[in-house]
């Protein structure tokens, strides 16, 4: 009895095999089908193209424009911490003080010139 069993259902695992097969044939071609696209849609996908082939533009000279300001921008602002160091420069008489020069605070203890 066994093996009868086994004989009456093998032609449905293969029934199940082909629609399966044949289901996945359908979808494919389903999916890499393309439909026709009418010349209006051309014309409106092109329109597209060329307004963000524009706008594209724009941003790159408006992204030129910011990377030179901010250039700009850096280099004054070097230049003017530049010119402060050289306004506090004569300040200290040419000499700069080591740490070890310092004088010490008299409630410290220490004497130090």
């Amino acid at each position: 009895m066994p093996g009868m069993l086994l004989e009456n259902t093998e032609w449905w695992v293969w029934a199940v095999v082909g629609l399966q097969a044949l289901i996945l044939l359908v979808l494919a071609w389903l999916s890499l089908r393309r439909p026709p696209v009418s010349e209006a849609e051309l014309a409106h996908r092109q329109s597209m193209t060329s307004g963000l082939q524009q706008q594209t533009l724009r941003i790159e000279r408006v992204e030129g424009a910011l990377r030179r300001e901010m250039g700009d921008n850096a280099r004054e602002a070097r230049q003017e911490f530049q010119q402060a160091l050289e306004a506090f420069r004569p300040l200290s008489h040419g000499r700069v003080r080591r740490p070890s020069e310092r004088r010490m605070p008299s409630w410290t203890g220490s004497r130090s010139s």
